[in-house]
């Protein structure tokens, strides 16, 4: 153990062992002390209205400083940003420089560091929604939605879909004598777009190309033939 650890120690056992409080020790030879001779604690509460202040988390209690506020994270010049704001202003350096005096109080700073971190979270929410939409319609599997076998296809019941098939579902057409049309959202342009944002494809959104997928249920059974003469080579 070293000497200052050693000192540290002697330290804290004096302070557990230090005996409880009483009466201030009187010294031979001087005049007692009274407990108007004894320094005063000063202590200071915090309230939650001052705690939210202090962190920018509440609105400022002075409405052209909250407009001044808002102003400036909406990207408004700060001239600008301080004469929008209900501020009196006889030119625009007059108005630069108020703007500059707000911007130098410490409950202005907090207001709008706040307000920007509240925008920005806003971003990162939004992109992510974005993102998990993407990739329901990237990672869709047409089977979820439709049943098909020898010529004849069928579409399951809305309710019994997932929420990843039923966003990756563009369209449904009923039309009498011609069945049910179930288009799908663009999965290449949905891979594409995902792989751009994770940066695997840089190009992708170079590429117009699309192709969505189209599912014809006929309302009877038909043969191959019938079917190719009514919906083309490319129904399912």
């Amino acid at each position: 153990m070293s000497r200052g650890e050693r000192h540290s120690l002697s330290c804290l056992i004096l302070t557990n062992n230090a005996p409880q409080p009483g009466p201030p020790p009187q010294l031979t030879g001087a005049p007692p002390l009274s407990h108007s001779d004894a320094p005063l604690a000063v202590t200071h509460t915090i309230t939650a209205k001052e705690a939210l202040a202090a962190t920018g988390a509440a609105p400022l209690e002075n409405h052209r400083q909250e407009r001044f506020c808002i102003n400036i994270v909406e990207g408004m010049r700060r001239g600008l940003a301080y004469s929008t704001a209900g501020y009196e202003a006889q030119s625009d350096n007059s108005a630069r420089s108020g703007a500059s005096t707000l911007m130098r109080k410490p409950e202005v700073q907090a207001r709008i560091a706040f307000l920007r971190e509240q925008v920005a979270a806003l971003a990162r929410e939004r992109r992510e929604r974005v993102i998990q939409e993407m990739e329901r319609i990237a990672l869709s599997d047409l089977r979820k939605a439709v049943d098909w076998s020898d010529h004849r296809v069928t579409v399951r019941d809305s309710a019994s879909l997932d929420d990843a098939t039923a966003a990756a579902i563009a369209e449904v057409q009923v039309s009498r004598g011609h069945g049910v049309k179930v288009r799908m959202h663009d999965k290449l342009a949905a891979l594409k777009e995902l792989a751009r944002i994770h940066g695997a494809y840089p190009d992708a959104g170079d590429d117009q190309h699309t192709q969505q997928v189209v599912v014809i249920v006929a309302p009877e059974k038909l043969s191959r033939d019938e079917w190719v003469a009514r919906y083309g080579s490319g129904g399912v």
